[in-house]
Parts: C-alpha cells; structure tokens; sequence
C-alpha cells in the first residue's frame, strides 16, 4: 500500500511553473498528493495571474489538504508512523 505523501510548497511552485521535472513527479505519484494548509497560504500569497492561478485552483480542488497543527507539524517532524491516525484523519490510504 502507497503511503499519502504530504507535498511542500516548493515543489507545488515549481509545478505551477511549469517545470518539467516538478510536474512530472507530481503527475507521476500514485496518490492524491496531501497540502498543508500552510503551503496553501504561501502559494496564494505569491501566485500569478491568469494561467497559474487557474493551475492552483485545480491542484488544491484535487489535493487533500490537511488542517495542520502544533501536534500535527512536530509528529510528521519527527517521521512519526502513521500521522494520519496521530490526527484521527480518515486518510483513504492509511
């Protein structure tokens, strides 16, 4: 089973960019990718208009997005197992 991969800000510019690499990764992944409501914030506050904003609209309507907390940031931090239980998410991968 493919664990859910939580995707950060970075990479998800990088494919909004258009950069072949970057979107050949996240177009390759076997699972609906994870955001952080964090990484959302920061790709809207620097987000182009016209075609990338239509981009990351599309990619956070498709993405589940994680409500991220204290105790949610320091268990992914310390790669702990199973995160998504930690929250009580009902992750359709764990």
């Amino acid at each position: 089973m493919t664990k859910p991969l939580l995707v950060d800000s970075d990479v998800l510019i990088d494919y909004l960019r258009q950069r072949p690499q970057a979107m050949a990764y996240l177009e390759a992944l076997p699972v609906v990718p994870l955001l952080s409501v964090v990484a959302i914030a920061e790709l809207f506050s620097g987000v182009r208009d016209g075609q990338e904003r239509t981009l990351l609209e599309a990619l956070v309507a498709a993405a589940q997005v994680l409500p991220i907390d204290e105790r949610i940031a320091t268990q992914a931090g310390y790669g702990g197992a199973n995160t998504c239980a930690v929250i009580n998410w009902s992750c359709p991968i764990c």
